[in-house]
């Protein structure tokens, strides 16, 4: 015990913090993800860090992480002989995937839209699941059942960028302050968006403030560290860093 004690009140090395990071989120984490195309043909889709290639008119890709992932669409296209030509890229964008979900998209026109998701909240039981405790879920005891009130999904762009703009407008820090924590208690943010919120701040003290509190409300915990850009000081890291390895 006293190994760990003083080990938590030390500056956790970054890889390491990154690596329990990955390991607490991608047990549960995971999403599917079908992609229908209204015109039939050989594509590719490059996401995550996967590249899948079929012909037809249905794409699956599947253990994908939460979060924002830069997404690529190539179409291939044959030569006047019928073999193989050239490829075209039909699409490069931004999607936003929720935790724990199967979710499909049609690609029509140019355009790639979320046609149904459905959520797939895991059951835990008595006597642990090694869930992260920094989503404070219920304690269940020995026979007994619940789901996880994990974070689903991040809000839409659309209202997200409408609240985004709405605590920019306002002119002082302490207002900005209450209005993005009472947001914050009722939504859940990408760690992009989270970043973009942090932005709206003037003082070092806020951002930290408001990043320890969005925290517990990430899709994508394991990307957390990406918050640090939003600090001046090295001190506001070290604090941050150390906030989120407590409670991993």
């Amino acid at each position: 015990m006293k190994t760990i004690s003083y080990f938590k009140n030390q500056r956790v090395p970054f890889l390491v913090l990154v690596i329990l990071l990955s390991l607490k989120v991608q047990a549960y984490s995971n999403t599917d993800l079908a992609i229908t195309f209204s015109q039939p043909g050989d594509y590719s889709v490059t996401l995550a860090g996967q590249s899948v290639r079929q012909r037809g008119n249905i794409i699956h890709l599947y253990n994908l992480p939460a979060g924002r992932h830069a997404i690529q669409i190539e179409k291939l296209r044959y030569s006047n002989y019928g073999s193989y030509g050239s490829t075209i890229t039909v699409l490069q964008n931004f999607i936003d995937l929720p935790v724990r979900a199967s979710v499909a998209m049609r690609f029509h026109m140019g355009h790639l839209n979320t046609t149904a998701i459905t959520m797939h909240a895991p059951k835990i039981c008595g006597g642990g699941w090694g869930i992260p405790t920094h989503y404070d879920q219920p304690s269940f005891g020995p026979g007994t059942c619940g789901t996880l009130p994990y974070p689903l999904y991040a809000m839409q762009d659309q209202d997200f960028q409408s609240m985004l703009q709405a605590i920019a407008n306002r002119s002082f820090e302490s207002t900005k302050i209450q209005m993005a924590h009472s947001v914050i208690a009722q939504n859940s943010f990408s760690t992009y968006q989270a970043l973009e919120l942090l932005s709206v701040f003037n003082f070092e003290s806020s951002r930290l403030e408001i990043a320890k509190a969005i925290y517990a409300r990430l899709v994508d915990p394991q990307n957390a560290y990406k918050l640090y850009d939003a600090f001046t000081f090295e001190s506001s890291i070290s604090e941050f860093e150390q906030y989120i390895y407590n409670r991993i």
